[in-house]
């Protein structure tokens, strides 16, 4: 799918404006609520120079090569965004690296879900229990250690925020430990393996759910 020329001029134009604006948050019973201005306000200029080029961008931790976030602008109204992202089933759909997901339960917040990466020659599989909260707009999830996995950790989140009517600002967050497997593995799930996951997931939702890896 063909970015259009006009969406990265209104990542720029938008991006100033918020930036600029600085925080817009209030105040609820459980603290500060967080928004697409306020998230932005809070980042480095090269990373919203970064994000206003590209409409992703990835934050490393350099002391901790087990765990990466991002940001990445969706150009989809939040509620279709949310409405995608929590099909976790899908996944397959954009990430070429996930060579099966099949769903073993389903709950009312969410599911248990058996995957299996294909990485060079080495198959990978593991079972995550997907927690989907549609009041917060946020999908999270964490490995389920009463069944077998060939991963020592895996953990990780997709929080939404509405920027306008037509456009979704996305905070990205997962961890990867492969423990006791090659080394090699480790920077591939999380360095290596998460833009490519970030910009076909951005085309698929863009494209509301068509698109295809």
């Amino acid at each position: 799918m063909r970015v259009a020329r006009n969406s990265r001029c209104f990542a720029a134009a938008l991006l100033g404006c918020l930036a600029a604006a600085g925080p817009a948050s209030a105040q609820s019973a459980s603290g500060t609520v967080v928004t697409a201005r306020s998230i932005l306000a809070e980042q480095p200029q090269d990373v919203l120079d970064e994000l206003e080029s590209k409409s992703w961008v990835m934050i490393e931790d350099s002391a901790d090569a087990t765990f990466v976030t991002a940001l990445v602008i969706f150009e989809a109204p939040l509620d279709r965004s949310m409405r995608l992202i929590s099909q976790t089933g899908r996944q397959v759909e954009f990430r070429p690296e996930l060579k099966a997901n099949d769903t073993l339960e389903t709950y009312e917040d969410g599911t248990l879900e058996r995957q299996r990466l294909k990485i060079m020659f080495t198959s990978i599989v593991y079972h995550l229990r997907y927690h989907v909260d549609f009041e917060a707009h946020r999908v999270s999830w964490d490995l389920d250690t009463s069944r077998e996995n060939d991963l020592k950790e895996v953990s990780g989140y997709w929080e939404l925020y509405a920027i306008d009517e037509s456009h979704t600002l996305v905070k990205f967050g997962t961890r990867v430990d492969v423990g006791s497997l090659p080394g090699f593995l480790q920077d591939y799930a999380t360095r290596k393996n998460v833009p490519k996951s970030l910009q076909n997931a951005r085309r698929w939702v863009n494209s509301d759910g068509t698109w295809r890896h």
